[in-house]
């Protein structure tokens, strides 16, 4: 039977805030409207799981390469931030590449499901000092102490472990959330 003798629980840190940097497509002429960057910053931020309830931003953008703005994104509590739109290239099809960086982004409220599995996976590994396998969860967890979900840890011999995670701490100045992992001391028999 395959164990993971002497792992019993691990911390790890994860940053939840911070920047969120992205690139998406757009169709322009000699300018990049407003509302069209905003609305182009807003699918980006939300598909980084910030999902601002608003982006504002204060002029049209050339369309022109290192063309810059910096734009208002208001979060669901009235927070607001920068973003900073960078025109990275201009195609012969009227076709632009923006470059989108949140900065200063509040806590989105949750640490992801994949950012989850992969700190716990880096952690234990690290700690153990060799590949422990992969680490699946269910959902994400909220970015606040006491929350925890369970997971499953896969070796590489593929016998399946549960895991504990639970936030012990999360500061929202820095974005920094600490993470608690407890590995089952025997394999999970049947599903989980």
């Amino acid at each position: 039977m395959s164990r993971l003798a002497g792992v019993v629980a691990l911390p790890a840190v994860l940053t939840v805030l911070g920047l969120s940097a992205c690139s998406v497509e757009v169709s322009v002429g000699s300018t990049i409207g407003k509302d069209e960057v905003a609305e182009q910053a807003m699918g980006v931020l939300s598909e980084k799981g910030q999902r601002p309830k608003d982006v504002t931003c204060p002029e049209d953008v050339d369309a022109e390469v290192d063309a810059k703005t910096t734009c208002t994104a208001t979060a669901e509590d009235g927070t607001e931030y920068d973003v900073n739109v960078t025109v990275t290239e201009v195609g012969d099809n009227d076709r632009a590449k923006l470059d989108v960086v949140a900065r200063d982004a509040p806590a989105t409220g949750e640490i992801d499901k994949a950012g989850l599995e992969q700190a716990a996976g880096q952690m234990l590994s690290q700690q153990l000092r060799r590949d422990v396998g992969t680490v699946s969860c269910p959902e994400s967890v909220a970015a606040e102490v006491g929350a925890q979900t369970r997971c499953v840890l896969t070796n590489p011999q593929g016998t399946r472990f549960g895991v504990t995670i639970r936030v012990t701490e999360a500061d929202p100045e820095s974005g920094n959330v600490n993470i608690y992992a407890k590995v089952d001391g025997q394999p999970l028999e049947g599903e989980l």
